[in-house]
Parts: C-alpha cells; structure tokens; sequence
C-alpha cells in the first residue's frame, strides 16, 4: 500500500495517518498495538527536516510477520495526488519517482491469520487487465491486486484470488469447455461482472 504526503499542506500528514490507522484495523488481528504503530509513524514524519521534499511516499508491506512503514522523498508525483490510497495502477510511476528511503520502521501489530474461504471469495477489486491483451504482465497485475485487497492472506490465498480474477476476466459470462473454447476467448470491456467480487472496503 502507498500513500503521498505533502509536506506544504498541513493536514495531508494527518489524512495519511488516519488511513494507515483504518488500514491496520482493518488486517490486524486485533486492534492492540495500532494506535501505538500509527503514533510512531506520525512522530517520524514529524521529525523529519524539510531537506528540499516536499512529497513524501509512505509504502507499507506486510511481507514478514510484522508491517513495515518506509519512507522516501518523492521528486515529481505527476498527476498522482496527494492523500487518498495510490491506486494499483499508479504504484510503478510513484516507485519509479521515489527516492532512496530515509526511515524504515517495524511495526509491532499481529497480522490476521485467515482461515479458509469457508464462504466463498472475500471481495476483490477488478482488474483492468486482460490475458490476451496484456500478455504475462495480467499475472503480476492480478498478484499485486489480490495482496494489496488482502495483506493477511496466506500467499496460496492470494494466488487462488489472483486466478480466479483473471479466469473472471476471460471467462465473462459464458465458461467456455475446453482448450480451444479458452483460446477463443476475446477481450471483454473491463469492468465489473456478476462474477467479480467487489471490495467493500
């Protein structure tokens, strides 16, 4: 997950922190330990000296068994704006933008262990992204969207998410039966379909 901070506007720090609050609430196992891990955060960026940036990118990864916060000055966001959630189709122009990171910071918040999808699919957000059109490049997208949905989720999960997504995507609504029907499989609009799940967070 990112999000920009502008450093000129006073209350941008402080929109950031209230969605990494909701954002861990929302992954961790339990609420102890969040307002502690945002409270940190806050006081880095707080700390930090102007040193010439202005924007700030503030990633989160949840690729070991804690959250990890990194920060990184940002040279020129584009018309990426500040405050709400990067989205996915944004994250590799900001990357590319980003600068060395100057603060890495460990945060002491349990992540969810989900259990199976006893219920079927949690929800998940489309992909703009299609196999035939895209090419090898559909599964990184694919894999990238369902971690950044469901951080908590076993990597197996995920996975299982991330076909499901594009089997969404060249299926539509008429499965095909076989190889050839598969291969026959056009691109359909992009967008949401009875059989893609909508994330309602």
């Amino acid at each position: 997950m990112d999000w920009l901070i502008d450093r000129q506007r006073s209350r941008s720090a402080e929109q950031t922190m209230s969605l990494l609050d909701a954002h861990l609430r929302r992954h961790a196992g339990s609420d102890r330990g969040v307002d502690q891990a945002v409270a940190s955060v806050r006081a880095v960026v707080e700390s930090l000296g102007a040193d010439g940036w202005d924007l700030l990118r503030l990633h989160l990864a949840w690729h070991t068994d804690r959250p990890v916060v990194e920060l990184s000055p940002v040279k020129d966001a584009g018309d990426i704006p500040p405050g709400p959630t990067v989205p996915a189709k944004d994250r590799h122009r900001l990357a590319a933008a980003t600068g060395e990171s100057v603060v890495r910071l460990e945060l002491e918040v349990e992540p969810a262990v989900l259990e199976p999808f006893a219920e079927g699919p949690p929800p998940m957000t489309p992909i703009d992204s299609h196999p035939q059109r895209d090419g090898i490049a559909t599964v990184a997208v694919a894999l990238s969207r369902a971690a950044a949905d469901h951080p908590s989720a076993k990597p197996a999960q995920q996975a299982s998410l991330a076909g499901a997504a594009l089997a969404d995507q060249v299926a539509a609504d008429s499965p095909p039966t076989d190889a050839a029907g598969v291969a026959g499989c056009s691109p359909r609009p992009i967008g949401p379909s009875a059989a893609t799940w909508r994330s309602s967070r």
